[in-house]
């Protein structure tokens, strides 16, 4: 799933403006779902 390849990036290092142009989306929309994520 996209949010799984997301949180995993950013666990690598990743910085959420660079996820955001990655994946097309805002970094609010990043740190929406790394939070998410990190609450699993």
């Amino acid at each position: 799933m996209r949010n799984q390849q997301i949180y995993k990036d950013y666990l690598a290092g990743s910085k959420t403006s660079e996820l955001a142009c990655k994946y097309y989306l805002s970094k609010k929309s990043i740190q929406r779902i790394l939070r998410k994520m990190s609450e699993q």
